[in-house]
Order: structure tokens, then C-alpha cells, then sequence
């Protein structure tokens, strides 16, 4: 399975990356209030996450993710929904990816991965600390406890990867690399949220972070995800200095996450020709985050195929 997912970013061409999950779940009705956010779909409409899925699978992604991103058993059982569904409800996710997949494949005639998404820890506080690295009272042994209760039930699923998105901590980071190395046969990634070009959300060095990192067998590339399109042209620049990896990088539209809801400049008019950077500087996945939908993603595959016909 390693190799298999290491040769798919090992192309001329980027791979690309699907956009913000909840973004296209509420462009197509979904209520998302409450805790658990787009995972509240797993019990409540499976279907309208398939539908997710094919419209940015039929934009060109070449990975998309699962809606788990702040699943978690603590989080479900705040919601009123029953404990021992949490298993179920993770599995039905790679379920309804793979669905997905088989229902697109003779108008998308492209390989497919399907990534497990795996939020930090501040996502099931739900209290934007996934975007400050501050978990106040909560200490490591919650955080892995946290990643490991996930890890345990998708490990036997067909996902092909597991994405560990927007960590805002490097020793949350490190928690993640322990685990895994238990299952050296499962391929991951670790994608940070960041301060500057040059920190994580909580201070700590992105340069140090990623050098560290770089002797994890089973951990196949690294990058940053749901910030603003120029600032990941920036960390780039710092990540490529830094590793040797395969970088990744899935921008949101320019604004920041703040007291409940999306603030600040709309950096929509640049995404695309940061995303050509991103292309030009050798990034080896690209795709959105939060508040980025199929459109751009389309567009961002007519920049992937542009790079590839120009080599």
C-alpha cells in the first residue's frame, strides 16, 4: 500500500486534492450546526455525502477525503447520538467514498485514493483551537487518546491513506508519528495550520517540525492546509528547505476562522495564480480547504493538466 500511494505523488503532474467538505455539503443543503459539524451526515444523510464526493471527483480530484474530520466518540455522545455507532459511522465513511468512486469512474477514468480524514484535537473541542494550538486544561494523554481511538477502527478499512489535517502543535504531531509507527503498512500524511511561514499555530518551528519528521517510514509526505493562499505560497518556500518529502498544500479562501464563523479578506481573485506558484515551486498535491468548492478545484485541475502538456 506504501508504494502504491508513494508513486501517486511521485508524477510530473500534481496530484490534486478535492475541496472543503462542509462547503459543498451546505452549497447543497445540509444543515451543519452542532458539534459535530459535516460528520453528523454519517447518521443523518449518507447520501448527500456521496454526493459530495462525485461533484468533486467530476472536477477532477484525484483524492478526496471522508467526512470524519471531527468525528470522535466524546464529541457524538455530547450530540445525543449513541457511542457505539462511532465505529460504524467511520467505517460507512470509507463506505460511501469507495461508492462514490465506483458510480464515477467511467466518466472520471483516473486512479482514485481515498484519504481518512483526521482532524486535531482542538476540532472536537469546537472552539477554533485548531487554529490557536491553545487546549487549555487538556494534555497529551487526551490527545493521543483522541488520534488512537480512530486510528484503531480505520487501520481495517480500504482507506488508502490516512490525512491528519490542520495540526496546530508539533508535539501533537509527534503523538501521531508514535502511533503509527504501529501500523508501518499504513500510509499518512501530517498537515499543519500555521502562524507564519515560518511557525505552527501555536509557535513552534514548521523548519524544526519537518526535519524531524523526515526519518518516518510510513509518512509519505507533509504540508499545510486551511490558511490563506499567499501565506501557503510562503511556507512552501520554508517547507522546501526543510524536507525532502513530498509537500502538499490545500489553502481555504483567504479568511481566518474567528469567535464562530469565517472573518477577514477573501483571497479567491489570487488563488489561482498562487496556485501556480505552488505548481512552479514543485508542491507535489494541491487542492482547497474550507470555503473552496468544486469550481475551483475544476479550475485547479486545468492548471495541473496545463503543467503536465507544457513538460
Amino acid at each position: 500500500m506504501i508504494e502504491k500511494v508513494r508513486r501517486f505523488f511521485q508524477t510530473k503532474r500534481p496530484v490534486l486534492l478535492d475541496g472543503g467538505f462542509a462547503t459543498e455539503a451546505q452549497a447543497q443543503g445540509a444543515d451543519l450546526s452542532g458539534g459535530l459539524w459535516s460528520a453528523r451526515l454519517l447518521a443523518e444523510d449518507p447520501a448527500l455525502i456521496e454526493s459530495v464526493h462525485r461533484a468533486y471527483l467530476k472536477a477532477g480530484a484525484q483524492i478526496i477525503s471522508t467526512s470524519t474530520y471531527q468525528i470522535h466518540s466524546d464529541r457524538f455522545a455530547k450530540s445525543g447520538v449513541a457511542v457505539g455507532k462511532l465505529e460504524a459511522l467511520l467505517r460507512r465513511s470509507v463506505t460511501l467514498a469507495e461508492s462514490a468512486v465506483e458510480e464515477t469512474k467511467e466518466l472520471v477514468h483516473q486512479d482514485v485514493l481515498i484519504a481518512a480524514s483526521l482532524g486535531p484535537f482542538g476540532a472536537i473541542l469546537a472552539n477554533g483551537s485548531e487554529y490557536t494550538g491553545d487546549y487549555g486544561r487538556h494534555d497529551l494523554g487526551e490527545v493521543e487518546g483522541h488520534h488512537a481511538e480512530r486510528i484503531a477502527v480505520l487501520k481495517d478499512t480500504n482507506a488508502d491513506l490516512f490525512a491528519f489535517e490542520t495540526l496546530p502543535r508539533a508535539d501533537e504531531a509527534h503523538c501521531i508519528a508514535r502511533l503509527m509507527r504501529s501500523i508501518p503498512s499504513q500510509p499518512y500524511w501530517l498537515s499543519f495550520q500555521l502562524l507564519d511561514n515560518e511557525h505552527l499555530a501555536n509557535g513552534d518551528s514548521l523548519i524544526d517540525l519537518a526535519r524531524t519528521l523526515a526519518s518516518e517510514k510510513n509518512l509519505i509526505a507533509i504540508g499545510i492546509n486551511c490558511l490563506a493562499p499567499s501565506l501557503a505560497t510562503q511556507a512552501l518556500k520554508t517547507l522546501k528547505k526543510a524536507t525532502n518529502l513530498p509537500l502538499i498544500i490545500y489553502a481555504n479562501r483567504g479568511e481566518q476562522y474567528a469567535e464562530g464563523s469565517w472573518q477577514g479578506g477573501d483571497e479567491s481573485s489570487s488563488f489561482l495564480s498562487e496556485a501556480q506558484t505552488w505548481i512552479t515551486q514543485g508542491a507535489a498535491a494541491i487542492g482547497g480547504c474550507c470555503r473552496v468548492g468544486p469550481s475551483l478545484i475544476a479550475a485547479l485541475s486545468c492548471l495541473t493538466t496545463q503543467a503536465q502538456e507544457s513538460q
